[in-house]
């Protein structure tokens, strides 16, 4: 609050000041929001590829263990 005083004392715009952050903010957000995205289809890409390899999965027996293999596949 005392900054607050003193930004508006040196003749500062608080309301110019809060819009201001309140948009580095967004921006900071809409980045992160975009790597999010990247990473997840980064990760998507390369464990179907490294998991569609295994033919345990594609054999058509109904094990526990297919089904384990099955649910990480589709995590």
């Amino acid at each position: 609050m005392a900054r607050l005083r003193v930004y508006k004392a040196n003749g500062g715009d608080i309301y110019e000041l809060l819009s201001k952050k309140k948009g580095e903010r967004q921006k900071e957000n809409r980045i992160i929001e975009l790597e999010k995205k990247v990473v997840k289809k980064k990760l998507r890409t390369a464990s179907a590829e490294t998991i569609d390899n295994i033919p345990y999965i594609n054999d058509g027996r109904r094990t526990w263990q297919r089904q384990i293999l099955k649910a990480i596949r589709g995590a």
